[in-house]
This record gives C-alpha cells, structure tokens and sequence, in this order.
C-alpha cells in the first residue's frame, strides 16, 4: 500500500508540474490505488488540450507519468489518465464500431481493415469481438500502421453456398471458401424478356 500511495504522490506531482508548464488551467486528483494500479482524473477547463487527436495526447502524456511516477522501482505500478471519462466514451464507441464491423464481414464474408490504431484502441477491439460466433480479429501491420483485421468465421470455418449457381436439380451448388473470398457470390441470371421484346 506503501508503494501505491508513493507512485500516485509521484504522478500527481508530475502531471501538476507538467500542466503549470502547459499553461493549462486543469487540476489532478487521484481517484484510487489498488490491485498495483493509480488511477489519475484530469480536470478542468482545458480538458481537450489534454485529450488531443483521439486521445493520442492523453496516452502521451499517462506514459510520461508512468515513466517518471515509476522512477529508480524495479517494478512499475501501473497509471492510468482519464479526463471526461474519455477512456470510457472511447471504450463505448470501439466496442459498438467492432460490433457493427463483425455484423458487416459476417454478411459479406470479407474481412474488414480498420484504420491504424493504438494498442489500447486495438485491445478494446479485440476484447469486443472475443468470443463472437460472426467474427475474429487479428493485428497485422507494423509501428504506426499496426491495425486490427476483422475476420468472418463463415468464411474461415466452413463452405458456404451460392444461391445463383446452376445446380444438379434442385440442390444448390457448394463453393470454397477460397473461391468466395476471391468472387463472392456469382449474378443473378436475368429471366424472362429481353427490353423491347415485348
């Protein structure tokens, strides 16, 4: 407990003398210490500078304080920096965008590329769809173009079939997998006149 309480007297002494640098009217407060884990609530009117571009100046910022709230201990206790419950806003918006994009692959049978992200981001999106019998997910890329690959399972899994494929009577015919990933499902055959037959 001793330790805890020292690396949040740390943070909390870093990130004030850090702000008053900025010139950022905010305040720190720590919002609790267990389980080797400070938890760290910026507030204030310029809340947003310290959010940044999709929280890339928050994370920024929580590493810098992990570094120097840790510093000269062999193990570090973890810090975590939230301002206007963004982590959580952000948490929400993730989860549902993953649960929309494995709905997506599992219609289409195609994978979907999300835009680079970083590794917190990228864990939100693997914890949302863990689990999922539509979809799983893989990282792939490197450095700042590492992004999450949403994959469909009813394409990795198993044959599916194509509705508009001739057939032996009234069976449909069976395809790859691979063969769908590469042309999807074929046309639908045009039945009946042609224009201007009539």
């Amino acid at each position: 407990m001793e330790r805890l309480q020292q690396t949040a007297d740390n943070a909390v002494a870093f990130l004030t003398g850090l702000i008053d640098k900025m010139g950022l009217e905010c305040s720190v407060t720590v919002t609790s210490s267990e389980d080797n884990r400070v938890r760290v609530r910026i507030t204030g009117k310029d809340n947003s500078a310290v959010i940044g571009y999709r929280g890339e100046t928050l994370d920024a910022i929580q590493y810098l304080t992990l570094l120097s709230a840790n510093k000269g201990e062999e193990n570090f206790v973890n810090v975590v920096l939230d301002t206007e419950n963004y982590r959580e806003k952000r948490t929400k918006v993730l989860t549902d965008l993953a649960n929309r994009l494995a709905d997506k692959a599992y219609r289409t049978g195609r994978r979907v590329e999300l835009e680079p992200m970083n590794p917190f981001e990228r864990r939100i999106i693997h914890s949302a769809l863990q689990g999922s019998t539509k979809a799983t997910t893989e990282s792939e890329g490197e450095g700042d173009n590492r992004h999450v690959v949403i994959i469909p399972l009813n394409v990795n899994n198993e044959d599916v079939y194509d509705p508009y494929a001739p057939a032996d009577g009234y069976e449909k015919k069976p395809i790859t997998s691979s063969e769908f990933k590469r042309n999807g499902f074929g046309k639908m055959k045009r039945f009946g006149y042609k224009r201007g037959e009539r």
